[in-house]
């Protein structure tokens, strides 16, 4: 399953569902955001 907006991933951006991708700009931790 896929990580949906604002949840936790890791860097790699496989995590995060279609989309989205992952943002580690706020450690400590990476949350999956919107592309656009």
């Amino acid at each position: 399953s896929c990580v949906g907006e604002y949840g936790r991933c890791r860097s790699a951006y496989e995590d995060c569902c279609d989309g989205y991708y992952c943002n580690c700009s706020q450690p400590p931790y990476c949350l999956c955001r919107n592309n656009n």
